[in-house]
């Protein structure tokens, strides 16, 4: 276990390093969010969330270590000190508490990160299917919804019954209800109190700005977020090559960095990346990186943090607070 004292009285433990001297770190987080949005929450999912405090309190540690930030763009040409510390900062998806919690954070600090922006979001092709449901589960004692033609109607007034509903419903989504279904899915949902918001990413108008600002660079995580192995040699190319032209064309930059939804990838995807005119691209393969004259650019690892400042594996990217609810005994109310 590391530990970084900054203050008196004030220690910041880690169970396993994530900076070493001389090593590139690229860290990994998705939805950072506030005191309101975590006091909103019917349960928390640590695998994709991470308190903006906490957050902060591994970015000062790193810097009061003398780590270094750099961009993603800086660490191939870079001359690096073997005593010092450097680290990469990356969010996947392009939520919108990226805009509002953790670009002020990032600002802060002056720490420069790289955002990939499933671009389905801003288009409004899809929405966040957890969130939406987090929302509107905790704002309804009484919620109805429709699937296969028949209309379920559930009571949920206790935040135990909140929690396994939302977990219920959420995987019957995610596992029975295609992409281009689940905005039909969600129009068809009603609460007693408070009607279905959609959860989006952020919009054009958000991503203009981070385009033109001087610590974000953006990058390209698909269209639709779908698992890239499994898909078609032609889907496989829509999802590459149009959103990076969505970003190009819509902001006026140049896309040159992707991320591989979930970690998914293969030598296919990766030879089918750089085809797509692509840089670089990201994966979840945990480790430090110390020549990145040998490293294939389109497989650099980077180290995926959950909400408790640990490492997720590849390959245990389980949701496992969703399965303790699943298989918990039903809650009568």
């Amino acid at each position: 276990m590391q530990t970084y004292t900054r203050d008196a009285g004030y220690q910041f433990k880690l169970e396993e390093p994530l900076w070493l001297p001389g090593q590139i770190s690229i860290w990994t987080f998705h939805h950072v969010l506030d005191k309101d949005a975590l006091t909103k929450q019917i349960m928390p999912i640590p695998e994709v969330e991470i308190d903006v405090d906490k957050l902060e309190q591994l970015i000062v540690a790193f810097l009061n270590d003398g780590g270094q930030f750099l961009s993603l763009d800086a660490i191939e040409s870079m001359e690096r000190d073997p005593n010092v510390s450097y680290a990469v900062m990356t969010l996947d998806d392009g939520y919108l508490n990226n805009f509002d919690v953790a670009l002020p954070l990032f600002e802060k600090y002056q720490v420069p990160a790289c955002i990939y922006i499933t671009t389905g979001y801003p288009d409004g092709e899809i929405t966040d299917v957890w969130n939406t449901l987090n929302r509107f589960i905790f704002a309804n004692e009484t919620i109805s919804y429709v699937f296969e033609g028949e209309v379920h109607q559930e009571t949920c007034r206790s935040l135990a019954k909140k929690r396994q509903l939302l977990c219920r419903v959420y995987t019957l989504i995610e596992t029975h209800i295609a992409g281009d279904d689940k905005l039909d899915f969600f129009a068809a949902m009603q609460g007693n109190r408070t009607p279905i918001t959609l959860s989006r990413g952020m919009s054009w108008q958000q991503l203009e700005v981070l385009a033109a600002h001087p610590l974000i660079t953006l990058g390209a995580h698909t269209i639709m977020h779908p698992s890239l192995p499994k898909l078609s040699d032609e889907a496989l190319a829509r999802e590459l090559v149009l959103p990076k032209r969505r970003l190009e064309q819509k902001l006026g930059i140049r896309v040159d960095h992707f991320a591989y939804p979930y970690g998914h990838y293969s030598e296919r995807e990766a030879t089918a990346v750089r085809a797509a005119g692509y840089q670089t691209a990201t994966t979840i393969d945990s480790a430090f990186i110390s020549d990145f004259d040998t490293l294939n650019p389109y497989q650099i690892p980077r180290q995926y943090i959950n909400a408790n400042l640990a490492i997720i594996r590849p390959g245990a990217l389980v949701l496992s607070s969703i399965s303790e609810q699943l298989n918990a005994e039903p809650v009568v109310e």
